[in-house]
């Protein structure tokens, strides 16, 4: 009964660079998954985020806390609209 349990869960789960649309990711989980295509440094992410934030906000960021407590949330379908329009050129940070 839980070997089925297992097989059903792996293959629900999303391979690596896959984005499910309903899901919350983090900054880390982002940069970890490759996400954004090219960038797995946690700190790139983190200036595409914020230059988006400050710009047209396609990604529309959570962002709670401050200073070194400061977390991030971004919906899936957000990064999925969000990288459509980076990759074709339309979107500039």
């Amino acid at each position: 009964m839980a070997e089925n349990a297992i097989k059903s869960a792996i293959k629900t789960t999303p391979q690596k660079g896959e984005i499910e649309p309903s899901r919350w990711y983090t900054l880390y989980e982002i940069a970890e998954g490759g996400l954004f295509r090219g960038l797995k440094a946690a700190q790139s992410v983190r200036r595409i985020i914020l230059a988006d934030k400050n710009k047209k906000n396609i990604l529309q960021t959570i962002v709670q806390g401050d200073a070194n407590g400061r977390r991030y949330g971004i919906k899936g379908e957000n990064i999925i609209t969000f990288l459509k329009v980076w990759e074709t050129g339309e979107y500039q940070l």
